[in-house]
């Protein structure tokens, strides 16, 4: 992967990481941009950089997720089940 913008071959915005990127059910056009509201063949990002000649300046960085690292230090009875027994069903309509 390249380390600078300018080698990146999307102009230095890579859409896979950006919040508006999306993929589309039209198999003709399965990439879109919600921020510029079109559907292309390619990543978006190289659309708005042959058009335009300028990288693509409505990208945003999706919001970090959890790891699942973070889920494991909680508390274990956090995800236990009750200890308490469960409660037996009357059948009424026998």
């Amino acid at each position: 992967m390249a380390d600078t913008p300018k080698d990146h071959p999307t102009g230095g915005v890579d859409c896979r990481k950006c919040k508006h990127f999306h993929v589309t059910w039209d198999s003709k056009f399965p990439r879109g941009c919600k921020a510029m509201g079109f559907k292309t063949r390619q990543m978006p990002s190289m659309e708005v950089m042959k058009a335009s000649g300028a990288p693509c300046l409505k990208f945003e960085a999706k919001p970090k997720r959890h790891s699942a690292t973070s889920r494991r230090s909680r508390p274990k009875d956090t995800f236990e089940k009750s200890k308490r027994p469960r409660e037996r069903r009357v059948n009424r309509w026998a």
